[in-house]
């Protein structure tokens, strides 16, 4: 686990290595913010450490390597799930959130630790179509539509100064190849939409790689 203080806001950061994904968490005495829950024996215990709190879980898109953790929140903690209404049909099946092809995609990830990821599928509570905000624990949270990595991506603002991209911004130039993807959308409204936020923005969360400033993560891309 790794931890970062952005000024009066900390940020939990838990690692999978089986794809080396980031579960991004923020605790508040009554409520968590779980940002692309994975599972792994960290996480797990975690999760437990937290289970008699209300779990706001955000997915910033559909592939397994981002929402593996789900199930097993839905059996110990009392949690509400958002996604868009893409990733949300998608995450229904293995097939759509890739989890039925975990091996094959894990052999293109030179870091990757190779383990035995089964098929399975899981379900969102809130739903939207472009945005969606709320206030808990005295965060307010924005979630905006991004397409170009998949058209169930996401990205998260928390409190209009950090950003949770998910895999539309990297530390490496943003994959658009895979199902649902597109390099037209990447480049027509995502990007331009990401360097809008420049001024705003102390701080990118992405779902893989390192953290880094928008200025720094928008030159890789453009």
């Amino acid at each position: 686990m790794k931890e970062y203080k952005i000024g009066s806001t900390t940020v939990f950061s838990f690692d999978w290595d089986y794809i080396s994904s980031h579960c991004y968490m923020i605790a508040g005495e009554k409520n968590v913010i779980l940002i692309d829950p994975v599972l792994t024996d960290e996480t797990e215990k975690a999760f437990k450490s937290i289970s008699e709190k209300h779990i706001h879980v955000i997915l910033t898109h559909e592939h397994f390597d981002h929402i593996n953790g789900v199930p097993l929140l839905r059996k110990i903690c009392t949690a509400t799930v958002y996604c868009n209404n893409v990733c949300s049909e998608k995450i229904k099946m293995p097939s759509k959130n890739l989890s039925d092809k975990a091996d094959v995609i894990a052999m293109f990830d030179k870091t990757a630790v190779h383990g035995n990821v089964q098929p399975f599928c899981c379900e969102a509570d809130i739903c939207f179509e472009n945005e969606y905000s709320f206030s808990v624990g005295g965060h307010f949270i924005k979630m905006i539509t991004t397409p170009g990595h998949t058209d169930g991506s996401i990205c998260v603002i928390l409190d209009n100064e950090l950003l949770f991209s998910g895999d539309s911004l990297l530390d490496t130039p943003t994959i658009t190849r895979l199902p649902g993807g597109s390099k037209k959308d990447f480049q027509n409204i995502t990007l331009p939409f990401f360097r809008s936020l420049t001024e705003n923005i102390r701080m990118v969360f992405p779902g893989h790689g390192s953290p880094g400033t928008m200025e720094q993560l928008l030159k890789i891309n453009t």
